[in-house]
């Protein structure tokens, strides 16, 4: 299996732990749960000067956010795999660690 292969596998496998983990994380972060609000709150402003925009003013915005959510679902995904590769990493050196410490 080439590298590229793993890794789209693992991610692939991550993916299906990750949606029920972080969105129980995410109802009870206080702090995602202001982003939310704030979020809700900058849509609705949005939404009440739409009319307002020309056609082009409106594509441009929409590209943006469009083009910035699909950057931020890439890193969150991103850093989602970071973290199951760093806790393998840790656990790996921890058990080697404690491997030494308590097996002489």
């Amino acid at each position: 299996m080439s590298c590229y292969n793993f890794y789209k596998t693992f991610k692939e496998a991550l993916f299906t732990l990750k949606e029920s983990t972080v969105t129980e994380l995410a109802e009870y972060d206080i702090d995602y749960q202001t982003s939310l609000k704030k979020h809700a709150d900058s849509e609705e402003q949005y939404l009440h000067i739409k009319n307002s925009l020309t056609r082009e003013q409106e594509k441009i915005i929409q590209d943006y956010i469009n083009y910035t959510e699909e950057n931020n679902s890439d890193m969150c995904d991103l850093s989602y795999i970071a973290g199951a590769i760093n806790m393998l990493e840790f656990l790996s050196t921890y058990t080697s660690v404690t491997n030494k410490f308590f097996n002489n």
